[in-house]
């Protein structure tokens, strides 16, 4: 069993997640890919994000349909601090991934603080790391690209680089546009877009 895991804000989660989840899944040939909300982010401590309750409702509803995709929302510490290896620990003890490959997906930004995570050799020694990377005109088409390949460097960790076509949404492109009533339909799915408009979220 191969189950790949995706950590996040996703606040609010659009179309641009579930490209990636979608080329992962079929890059790696993947079973399942796990969403999982980060409840307090240490890399994003100064910012204003919205309730946990509201981000992992948006991630069920934008789920619908993805038999492959999975919200994970079970709560990985009492703190409730999210970091990596905390959560790789957690999933790796429910049973049914006892004995999965698991796969940590990350951005090519994240590389530069990799070393600076929690306890970061024994993340590396217990997943393989999955880099999503912007493909240019002078990489391969989108898809699995390398592993270990010349723009990884990350001591003594397993990292597959999977080339992917540029995203041009984000998060905060999106909630300014909700802030403006701006139209947000290219972004996210209906029922997200509905339950955003019906919990008036990002507003203020």
């Amino acid at each position: 069993m191969r189950v790949g895991i995706f950590g996040g804000t996703f606040d609010p989660v659009h179309y641009g997640h579930l490209k990636i989840a979608s080329l992962g899944l079929r890059a790696l040939s993947l079973s399942e890919v796990l969403f999982v909300p980060a409840r307090n982010p240490w890399m994003k401590k100064n910012q204003k994000i919205s309730p946990l309750g509201n981000r992992k409702k948006m991630l069920s509803l934008a789920l619908q349909g993805f038999s492959v995709f999975r919200l994970y929302d079970e709560p990985v510490t009492s703190t409730g601090e999210s970091y990596s290896i905390d959560l790789v620990d957690h999933i790796r003890k429910q049973k049914q991934f006892g004995k999965a490959e698991l796969f940590l997906f990350i951005g090519e930004d994240h590389l530069k603080t990799l070393l600076c995570w929690k306890d970061a050799q024994k993340l590396f020694s217990r997943i393989t790391l999955v880099c999503f990377s912007r493909q240019t005109k002078d990489t391969k088409p989108p898809g699995l690209s390398s592993i270990n390949g010349p723009n990884i460097d990350v001591p003594n960790a397993n990292v597959i680089e999977v080339s992917v076509r540029p995203i041009y949404i984000s998060g905060s492109s999106i909630r300014k546009a909700v802030q403006q009533s701006e139209p947000v339909s290219f972004f996210l799915t209906p029922a997200v877009e509905e339950y955003i408009h019906i919990q008036k979220l990002y507003k203020n």
